[in-house]
């Protein structure tokens, strides 16, 4: 009875694994016959090649000065490959002998070749403003765009799926864009783009690029550059630079005020449009007793245009400058690198002499590379500083010093001005340039030492004015003299309103927050006004900011900074 049992149960069993496997054997043959219909759905192919490519196009424009050779910024799009070959024209233009519509470059982009439900390669149309070839062009969130798409104006670029032939093309033998594209999207002539046209045969699919969209992400490329110099900044010296107050960043210099603890980042800046130069007092002192091209004159004596200590015994004179050095209040600097001084400056001083009163006026030219800084880090009073110093040394190669110097006793001159030029090679006994402030760097050509930068920006961070659209904040016990903000008590404050099911957070221990402003909203720009560049909460000067997700009303972006990441 037992093993008549045991049969049924083994009986049941084959049963019941026949079923499952019959089971299973629809449901795969179900699942195989939805794939395929899917991959033979040309709609479906052309939905998912657009996607593709408008993907791989705003992550080349993220990364392109990784991609390009020039390093020009993030922001920049290709030109369209003109004949066929994948790869992008070197040069494009609209309406031009190189046009602005042409193939996707897919090569360019470092994809492979993408086409559509019916086989055809895609075309791709971009705005002229986002070339990526062009130098000296600023793009940043508020570079303007021309292409239109219907009604539809914020658009950077465009790709068309062209689908099968359709009225009379004829993709035989040298077909032209017409063989291809219909209505507005067969014209090179214009920025203007359908997406559908019921006069004609039509079947072009379009997927465009918004401004919106393509600056979303380029932003956030931008502001982790800014947020991990901050954060190496502060690994660096146990705190944040002190920042620029913020104004009206058109005319803002971007020198940092001691004690101020949210504003611009401080920049080598000065001029707006020109980014290397800036005001830099700094102080200089030399001695050359033997080399360099003296310049013929009596009055001040050799040795006084030699050295700016020295004992000047001339009729009328007898005095000692020993001690003395040369502070150039209103100098100024070109930015290179940490390891370059480019500065040049004009400084008169007064002294009581044996004959009266001596107007001794100093003037420096000089471009000094390859040099290792002393770097002086800030205070609760001072900016980070560097220095160089040469002792018993020729002077490094492709250095350039022009040293004048011009007297005035009691009003009077006493002779012409008298100038020291020293070329590379030159001996010099001492040779000192101090107190050169030291904001931010800008540049990728640092040398990785100890005194170098250890906060450097690209220069294309500059170069396309993104330090107007960046904002930084940071706790004031967080300062390089602070002892550290307490969570929950003097930090700052991020409320982060997170999308969709996940829960809202209030952070109450950062220590700083880097924000980076959207295109702008109010069409205001540039202005000193902060609610034109931020909105809401990050629009008003305190120690509460929001983290929120890009949208058409709000489009700040905002990073806690924490030197750990």
């Amino acid at each position: 009875m037992q093993a008549r049992h045991k049969q049924r149960g083994v009986v049941l069993l084959v049963v019941m694994l026949l079923i499952l496997v019959a089971g299973s054997f629809v449901l795969l043959k179900a699942l195989n016959v939805a794939a395929n219909r899917q991959a033979d759905d040309p709609d479906a192919t052309t939905y998912r090649a657009l996607k593709q490519a408008k993907q791989a196009l705003i992550g080349y424009a993220v990364n392109t000065p990784a991609l390009t050779p020039t390093g020009l910024g993030p922001g920049r799009l290709p030109c369209p490959d003109l004949n066929g070959d994948g790869a992008a024209a070197g040069t494009c233009s609209l309406g031009g002998a190189n046009t602005t519509t042409g193939r996707f470059p897919y090569r360019e982009i470092m994809s492979d070749r993408i086409v559509d439900g019916a086989g055809e390669p895609l075309w791709y149309a971009l705005d002229e403003a986002y070339r990526y070839h062009l130098a000296n062009v600023v793009i940043n969130s508020d570079t303007p765009n021309v292409l239109v798409v219907d009604a539809q104006t914020d658009i950077v670029a465009v790709i068309i799926a062209p689908g099968a032939a359709v009225g009379t093309q004829d993709r035989g033998g040298t077909p032209t864009i017409t063989d291809f594209l219909e209505g507005d999207n067969a014209t090179t002539d214009d920025a203007v783009f359908t997406l559908a046209d019921p006069d004609i045969p039509f079947n072009d699919t379009l997927v465009t690029v918004t401004r919106a969209e393509l600056m979303a992400a380029v932003e956030r490329r931008v502001l982790a550059e800014a947020t991990n110099a901050l954060n190496a900044y502060y690994t660096r010296y146990g705190g944040y630079p002190w920042a620029s107050p913020f104004e009206n960043p058109g005319t803002s210099d971007f020198r940092p005020n001691p004690g101020t603890t949210a504003g611009h980042l401080p920049l080598h800046v000065d001029t707006p449009g020109v980014d290397d130069y800036f005001a830099a007092p700094f102080a200089l002192s030399w001695n050359v007793p033997a080399d360099g091209v003296l310049s013929p004159g009596s009055a001040p004596q050799d040795a006084c245009v030699r050295s700016n200590q020295c004992n000047d015994d001339d009729t009328g004179i007898n005095h000692d400058f020993a001690g003395t050095t040369v502070t150039f209040a209103t100098g100024a600097c070109t930015w290179t690198n940490a390891e370059t001084f480019t500065c040049g400056g004009i400084e008169t001083v007064t002294l009581s002499v044996d004959g009266g009163t001596l107007a001794r006026t100093y003037a420096v030219d000089m471009d000094i590379p390859g040099v290792n800084p002393v770097v002086t880090g800030p205070s609760a009073t001072l900016v980070r500083r560097r220095a160089l110093s040469l002792a018993n040394e020729e002077l490094p190669l492709d250095s350039r010093v022009t040293l004048t110097v011009y007297d005035k006793l009691n009003g009077t001159a006493r002779g012409p001005a008298r100038s020291l030029t020293l070329a590379p090679g030159d001996a010099v006994v001492s040779f000192s340039v101090t107190d050169v402030p030291f904001y931010l760097g800008d540049d990728n050509t640092e040398i990785a030492t100890s005194t170098s930068s250890p906060a450097s920006l690209p220069r294309w961070f500059t170069a396309n004015n993104w330090h107007h659209h960046v904002y930084y904040a940071f706790a004031p016990d967080e300062a390089v003299d602070g002892t550290g903000c307490i969570a929950g008590t003097n930090c700052l404050t991020v409320n982060w309103d997170r999308t969709g099911t996940l829960t809202d957070q209030t952070i109450d221990k950062a220590r700083g927050v880097a924000l980076i402003a959207g295109f702008d909203l109010n069409a205001a720009r540039p202005t000193a006004t902060l609610a034109d560049y931020f909105e809401g909460e990050n629009a008003t000067p305190d120690t509460t900011y929001v983290r929120a997700a890009v949208s058409a009303t709000a489009n700040d972006q905002l990073r806690i900074l924490d030197p750990n990441e």
